[in-house]
């Protein structure tokens, strides 16, 4: 039998999230004992973000969306949210408040009474004062209601503590709304084909990719229609050419049996001609001063 047996537990590099209970259990053949210790891990830690959510997102314009910034520090961090304007500014996002009024048009003496609406577009949910902890970290909230698309862009969320800064980013596309396109014959430029037509956008998908060195780029996706175009035209291409190369052959080769053809017929002409005039040569005596000669006569038949 083996006793005072020890077993250490080391942890290297301390950070704010080992703080805890850690429990140590035994165990032999006539039981089991153990034993908790908790530690908690203070310290100059500067704020480090842990997260910035959601991550990259496309929405849909005039929907609302929230993000939500979790921050590790060693004391009670500030955490601003921030929207990028140029390649090395950014602006923060406050809270905005707008009082509405409506003209009534009546004269009093008395001060009117005004209704106060907070309809804040950019709405932080915790304040700077009130930011709450869930699982060790200090996290805020903040959301963004009826956007549009000129609101796209990159956001972030900074940390920032005595001992340092920390800072996330995330990416949102607004994609803008795509609705029907109704066209009448008093909007046309032609004379319609019926009294009414109704025509749906076929318009691409925009989507965004964020690079690893935070680079962003949109693309157009080309729909399944555009991808069917895009497949049917050089196939129509190709048949006409095939078409017209088998055209050509055919035309070329009605021109040489008609010339084969008429080649012919002049070498029977010639033949038939060559055959039917016949020279025979005679002679008949021409006297004349007595003397006797013959004159040569020619006979064709």
């Amino acid at each position: 039998m083996k006793a005072n047996q020890i077993k250490n537990l080391e942890i290297n590099k301390l950070r704010l999230n080992n703080s805890g209970t850690y429990t140590c259990k035994v165990r032999n053949k006539v039981g089991v004992s153990t034993a908790h210790f908790f530690v908690k891990v203070d310290g100059e830690v500067k704020a480090e973000v842990k997260s910035f959510d959601p991550k990259n997102v496309v929405i849909t314009e005039g929907d609302s969306i929230s993000f939500t910034c979790s921050v590790l520090s060693g004391v009670k961090p500030e955490i601003w949210f921030l929207k990028r304007i140029s390649n090395t500014e950014f602006e923060e996002i406050r809270e905005e408040t707008f009082l509405e009024m409506e003209r009534t048009g009546i004269t009093s003496k008395m001060l009117p009474v005004l209704s106060f609406n907070q309809s804040s577009r950019y709405l932080i949910i915790e304040k700077r004062g009130g930011i709450w902890k869930k699982n060790g970290s200090y996290v805020s909230t903040f959301a963004l209601h009826n956007l549009q698309p000129n609101e796209s862009g990159e956001y972030a969320c900074y940390g920032w503590s005595n001992y340092g800064i920390g800072f996330r980013r995330s990416w949102l596309g607004v994609h803008p709304k795509i609705d029907e396109a109704k066209f009448t014959s008093s909007n046309m430029p032609y004379p319609p084909l019926s009294t009414r037509s109704t025509f749906l956008l076929n318009l691409p998908t925009l989507s965004f990719i964020v690079e690893d060195d935070g680079k962003i780029e949109s693309k157009a996706k080309p729909n399944h229609k555009e991808k069917q175009n895009m497949l049917v035209l050089p196939f129509i291409l190709v048949v006409i050419l095939v078409l017209t190369l088998l055209s050509c052959v055919v035309f070329a080769n009605i021109l040489l049996k008609k010339r084969n053809s008429v080649k012919t017929n002049n070498e029977i002409e010639a033949k038939a001609d060559f055959s039917s005039r016949k020279k025979t040569k005679t002679f008949k005596p021409n006297k004349r001063n007595n003397e006797s000669e013959f004159e040569e006569v020619t006979l064709d038949y």
